[in-house]
Parts: structure tokens; C-alpha cells; sequence
């Protein structure tokens, strides 16, 4: 797993501010987020203190504060189909569903990812890090000529799912680069962590409080007593991961969730 690096204070203060400019209607949806945010108080007196007046305010909120305001939502077991619960999945459009009244932001925020004037360093997935993000060009025809463009292979992995909580859909520091794999339906997909909320404010790449590289050891052991020291990819099997997380037993969660801990991985527990 890869910490997001946003850069030094100034910079991180430079993309919040160009990550909030890609939000349209912002006049038009601040309106509607006073009168959200208030049918919010009323349901739980605690989001007063935890939702931010402005919407762009909470489009670069700690990733700490997402986790809270994530596991104060779920537990209004609010219906798919709850006139509350629609009206926040519109108002924070990623995607857009049809007749939604705001336009889906989903393409924009992947652009700002890929901006290498942002700074991100994107060259692999940051759950595994293994799979490599290519970028192509393309060429298309169009009735008015040809349009030429780049695309990237990767998702952005809302982190806390946007499905069970809206509120998060637009949020920067709940979006990590992923590839297919991981962020698709065979890995994470839709799920999200059994955790406490201490661990699950920990256990993001966006978190200030992430720190898997120092925490966690990752040993690569021979199987066998016999160990061969040339053709190595012809003998992959001959080894396993060794996931040490003595130092944080909290990191399990993360190895396990992600499938990381399969039966050719073996993790120590303290």
C-alpha cells in the first residue's frame, strides 16, 4: 500500500483550492446543502458539530473527519429509496443518474488526478502496487472532425463507499488511484472495512495518520531449504509474503480486506 503524498502545506492548500474549483453550480448546490444539512440536524444532533456549513469545506476535510461523518450516516439506516438519502446522492453528483439536477463530476476529478501540475505520482496502483497505470492516447472520429485525447487504466476508489454515504461522493481525500482489480467487485467493490472508527480514520492511504510502510514489515522467506539463486520468476512458488504487523495489528484489517492475506501469503499476528 502507497501513502497519497499531497506535497508540503502551500502546495496541499494550492490543490484543495483547484480540486474546489471543479465544482459547477457551487451557488445553486450551496443552497441546497443549507437546507440538506438542516434535515441532517434533525435526525442526529451530533452532525452539527461534525458537517461543515460549506460545501466546498467539506470536498477537502481530513480524510479523519470523513471517517466520522462516514460512520454517523450509516448508522441512520437511511433507505436507498429515503427522499433525504437521493437528494444528498444528487447534490454530491460523482456520476450522474438520469433527470439528476447536477452534472456529474466524475470525468473533471479524474482529470485533476492525471494533471501532472498537480504533482501525484501515479504509477501504480496504491492498494497493491503492483499493477501498472498506463496512459494511450486516442483517436476518434466525430461529425465535426477527429478529436484526439489521453486515457488512463485506472479508478478512483472512494475509499468510504459513496453508495451508503453521499456526503463523502466529492470529498479529495477519499479518492485513492486503484486499479481494475483491486477497486473492482472481486476485491473491494462496494465493501468497506468491519473497523472501529479509531481504525478506520487510520487505515486510508489519504489519512495523515497512515504510516503502513514504517508500521509494517514485509519479509519475502523460502519455502524450502533449497534455495535457488537463478530463474527466480520460475520459482515464484518456492516463496511467500510475510506480512509483519507485530508493530500494528491494526494494518491486519487492511492486508485481509484486501485479499492480501491468501493462502500463498501468511501474516504474523502480536
Amino acid at each position: 500500500m502507497i501513502k497519497m503524498n499531497y506535497g508540503d502545506v502551500k502546495h496541499q492548500k494550492k490543490l484543495e483550492g483547484t480540486f474546489v474549483a471543479l465544482l459547477d453550480n457551487a451557488d445553486e448546490r450551496q443552497k441546497k446543502w443549507v437546507k440538506l444539512r438542516k434535515q441532517l440536524y434533525q435526525l442526529k444532533n451530533e452532525f452539527k458539530k461534525l458537517l461543515p456549513t460549506q460545501l466546498h469545506k467539506l470536498m477537502t476535510l481530513p480524510y479523519t473527519g470523513l471517517a466520522e461523518i462516514y460512520d454517523t450516516y450509516v448508522a441512520l439506516r437511511l433507505d436507498e429509496k429515503d427522499r433525504l438519502h437521493l437528494a444528498l446522492k444528487e447534490l454530491f453528483s460523482y456520476t450522474k443518474d438520469k433527470g439528476g439536477r447536477f452534472n456529474a463530476l466524475s470525468d473533471s476529478i479524474i482529470d485533476f488526478f492525471k494533471d501532472k501540475n498537480n504533482g501525484f505520482e501515479i504509477h501504480t496502483c496504491y492498494y497493491c502496487n503492483m499493477t501498472y497505470i498506463n496512459y494511450f492516447q486516442y483517436e476518434e472520429v466525430k461529425k465535426n472532425g477527429r478529436k484526439t485525447g489521453k486515457r488512463t487504466q485506472f479508478d478512483l476508489d472512494h475509499v468510504l463507499d459513496k453508495g451508503r454515504c453521499p456526503l463523502v461522493a466529492l470529498s479529495l481525500y477519499n479518492l485513492v488511484p486503484a486499479c481494475p482489480t483491486c477497486n473492482g467487485p472481486h476485491i473491494k467493490g462496494k465493501r468497506v472495512m468491519n473497523v472501529t472508527l479509531n481504525q478506520r480514520q487510520k487505515l486510508s492511504p489519504t489519512s495523515n495518520l497512515y504510516d503502513f510502510d514504517n508500521q509494517i514489515k514485509i519479509w519475502l522467506r523460502p519455502k524450502t531449504e533449497k534455495i535457488p539463486n537463478t530463474d527466480f520468476l520460475k520459482h515464484l512458488d518456492d516463496y511467500e509474503l510475510d506480512f509483519d504487523t507485530l508493530s500494528d495489528a491494526d494494518y491486519d484489517k487492511e492486508i485481509n480486506f484486501l485479499y492480501l492475506s491468501n493462502s500463498s501469503l501468511k501474516i504474523r499476528h502480536a
